[in-house]
C-alpha cells in the first residue's frame, strides 16, 4: 500500500507507517527490515606518527624524496621555504637534510602525510631551517632557527594602484606645466580616473582633503609617524577615510583623478621618511623583517627546537607501502 501525498515534517514513522492500517506488531517488523537495509557510515580511526628521514641529496630533493616515498613533501616543504631560498637553485647534489613529519596510519594501512614539524637543510655552507612553532595566541607558523617567522617576509609596502605606466618619475624634471625645471618629490602613475588607490602600508591618517595644486589629497603616516606616505589628485576619497582613522594596508581610500595642478588622470604617490623624500620606486621594493615572537615565546620556541633536535636523532621511519612491526611513535602536541 502507498500514500499520494508526502510526509509533513512533523510526522514521525510510526504514523506514517501506520497510516495505511498496519498494525503494531508490523510497524515494528517493516522497521526491523529497513534498519538492516540502511547503509552505516564507518569512522576510520588512525593513529598519528611523528617519522623522520635524513640523508644526501644526489641529484634533486624531489627525486630523493620520491627515492623514499615521500614525495607528499615535496611541496609542502616548497611553500614553507619558499621566501629563504629557490629549491631548484639552492638545494644541488650534495645537500644533506633532516625532515620531522606526522604521518597518518590506520594499523598497517598507511593513510596520508600530515604536518611537517621541523625541516633542516645543508647546502654549500648555508642551512636552511624551518621548525613549526604556535605562540601565546595560539597562530601556528613556521620560524627559522633565530625565531623569525617564514612565511611573514614580504615586502613592507604594496603597489599604491595598478597603472599602464609611470609618466613622470623621482627627482627633477621640466614641469609639464610650468615649463621650469623643478624637483618631483614622487612618482606619476598614470591610470583611468576613479582606479582604486590602495593604502600601502598599515597607518593613521593625518590629513585627507583639498591641499591647492595637489588636489584631492591623503596623508597616512606609518610606523610611528618616522614614514609618511601621500596619494594626490585624487578625484575622490573612501568614505572611512577621515582624520585620526587607522587604514590596514591594502584598504581602499581613494580613486584617481585628474585634481588640483595635473595634466591627465594619474596618481602622484610620495614618501617621506625622517623628513627626507624618498625614491618611491626603491622604497617599495624594501622588504619587511621582524621579530614575530616576544622574549617569553622565544624561550619557549627554543624548547620546542630542541625537543624536535632529539626527535630527529632518534626517530626511526615507517616506510610507506612495507609496514613493519615497529614501536608505535606518539603524536607531538
Amino acid at each position: 500500500m502507498t500514500r499520494q501525498n508526502a510526509p509533513g515534517k512533523e510526522e514521525s514513522g510510526y504514523t506514517i507507517l501506520t497510516a495505511p492500517g498496519l498494525t503494531p506488531a508490523e510497524v515494528q517488523q517493516m522497521t526491523e527490515q529497513l534498519e538492516k537495509l540502511t547503509p552505516r557510515q564507518e569512522t576510520i580511526g588512525h593513529d598519528t606518527r611523528i617519522v623522520s628521514i635524513k640523508g644526501t641529496i644526489q641529484s634533486s630533493m624531489a627525486n630523493e624524496l620520491h627515492k623514499r616515498h615521500r614525495s607528499s613533501l615535496n611541496p609542502k616543504l616548497n611553500e614553507i621555504l619558499d621566501a629563504k631560498f629557490d629549491f631548484a637553485k639552492d638545494i644541488r647534489a650534495g645537500a644533506t637534510y633532516r625532515i620531522l613529519f606526522q604521518e597518518q596510519w590506520n594499523g598497517s594501512q598507511f593513510i596520508g602525510t600530515g604536518d611537517i614539524l621541523a625541516v633542516e637543510i645543508s647546502s654549500k655552507g648555508r642551512n636552511f631551517n624551518a621548525y613549526l612553532f604556535t605562540n601565546d595566541t595560539g597562530e601556528t607558523a613556521y620560524y627559522d632557527e633565530n625565531g623569525w617567522a617564514m612565511l611573514q617576509v614580504r615586502t613592507m609596502f604594496i603597489q599604491p594602484c595598478r597603472y599602464s605606466r609611470i609618466s613622470s618619475g623621482f627627482g627633477y624634471r621640466i614641469h609639464p606645466i610650468t615649463g621650469r625645471s623643478e624637483f618631483h618629490a614622487g612618482i606619476d602613475l598614470v591610470a583611468p580616473i576613479g582606479t582604486p588607490v590602495f593604502a600601502v602600508a598599515d597607518g593613521r591618517i593625518v590629513f585627507s582633503g583639498w591641499h591647492g595644486y595637489s588636489g584631492n589629497m591623503i596623508a597616512i603616516a606609518h610606523d610611528a609617524a618616522r614614514i609618511q606616505t601621500m596619494y594626490l589628485h585624487l578625484s575622490g576619497f573612501s568614505p572611512a577615510v577621515r582624520y585620526g582613522n587607522t587604514v590596514k594596508q591594502g584598504d581602499i581610500i581613494g580613486y584617481v583623478g585628474s585634481t588640483g595642478n595635473s595634466t591627465g588622470p594619474h596618481l602622484d604617490f610620495r614618501i617621506v621618511k625622517n623628513g627626507q623624500w624618498q625614491n618611491p620606486l626603491l622604497t617599495l621594493q624594501q622588504p619587511m623583517l621582524w621579530r614575530s615572537l616576544s622574549s617569553i615565546e622565544f624561550q619557549h620556541f627554543m624548547a620546542k627546537v630542541q625537543t624536535y633536535h632529539e626527535q630527529l636523532g632518534k626517530q626511526t621511519p615507517d616506510m610507506v607501502g612495507q609496514y613493519r612491526q615497529t614501536p608505535r611513535n606518539v603524536a607531538f602536541n
